[in-house]
């Protein structure tokens, strides 16, 4: 509704409407909330009136006398609420729109009396975010340190089935390679290895224990 009256002006009015599902308020809350909830009406910079909101959410910003155009701010410490542009014509109506700081009179018409809902609500607590491993693999670090330690089992296995020519040519290889990967393969080739007197672990344990055996007989 619409006050319209010569002597007192124009009255501006309407309701703030809390969406608590939306803004994770409890509605046990809502009145907490409405009570830091304060309006300003500014024209050219400078604040023409001020007011807050009932416990219900309404809202009367009362005997605005002078046609022309103003901007009604919503201060709250959480609540993030969308400015009003509001024009008052010769005539006493109150037109609304939605604020646009590029156009003086806003750009699209809204419904009047205000009804208006807030955007977010900017609580200084910030939920925890569940664990989940699969982020760790996202890691890099992570993933040079697996790749690091498939290196150390994988290698030695490798080293088996190669011969000592073959090492030193993977040796020789890496000798222009930089980075902390090539370093580790290089430490884990032995340098200068002779294939002559390179033997493998499966066939020094028989020559061992024939030689206990032979003892044994003796």
């Amino acid at each position: 509704m619409i006050l319209v009256g010569i002597a007192h002006g124009v009255s501006i009015e309407g309701t703030v409407r809390l969406d608590g599902k939306k803004l994770g308020i409890a509605r046990e809350n809502f009145e907490a909330y409405y009570g830091d909830l304060g309006l300003q009406l500014v024209q050219n910079g400078v604040i023409i009136k001020e007011t807050s909101v009932d416990e219900e959410g309404r809202f009367v910003i009362p005997s605005v006398d002078t046609a022309g155009n103003y901007t009604v701010y919503f201060t709250h410490p959480r609540l993030l609420v969308s400015p009003v542009v509001i024009v008052i014509d010769e005539q006493h109506a109150v037109h609304a729109f939605s604020h646009d700081p590029i156009r003086s009179n806003g750009s699209v018409a809204i419904a009047y009396p205000l009804v208006i809902v807030p955007i977010s609500n900017n609580s200084p607590y910030v939920p925890e975010e569940p664990f989940d491993a699969l982020q760790l693999l996202k890691n890099p670090m992570l993933i040079m340190g697996l790749v690091m330690v498939a290196m150390v089992y994988v290698l030695p296995k490798l080293q088996g089935n190669m011969s000592a020519e073959d090492m030193q040519e993977m040796r020789k290889g890496l000798e222009d390679e930089g980075g902390f990967a090539a370093s580790i393969l290089k430490n884990m080739i032995p340098a200068g290895a002779d294939s002559s007197k390179q033997t493998s672990l499966k066939d020094t344990i028989p020559s061992i224990s024939g030689e206990n055996e032979t003892r044994k007989r003796k």
